[in-house]
């Protein structure tokens, strides 16, 4: 039996938008900065400030590619990092 731990991102009927293996989240992480990522929705967002990446998820497949991302503004990083509980200097 498979004891893989996902992850299972549902919307707001219940419907499912993404899973996505514990283990692949825990050693994935930003191509351009080497920061830690944080699943957010059906995407996987960079802790790190400078560069603020986001990667969308496909069919349960992260893409990261640096040129697929999107740098999100300041105030919509600081809004997600304080979702999940991330200090922000």
């Amino acid at each position: 039996m498979d004891k893989t731990l996902y992850y299972l991102v549902v919307d707001q009927n219940y419907k499912e938008i993404i899973m996505i293996s514990k283990d692949l989240l825990e050693i994935l992480c930003c191509p351009e900065s080497k920061a830690d990522l944080l699943l957010d929705g059906n995407f996987l967002v960079s802790t790190d400030k400078k560069t603020r990446r986001r990667y969308r998820i496909e069919d349960d497949i992260p893409i990261m590619l640096i040129e697929e991302s999107e740098q999100l503004d300041m105030e919509t990083w600081r809004e997600i990092m304080k979702k999940h509980g991330k200090q922000i200097d």
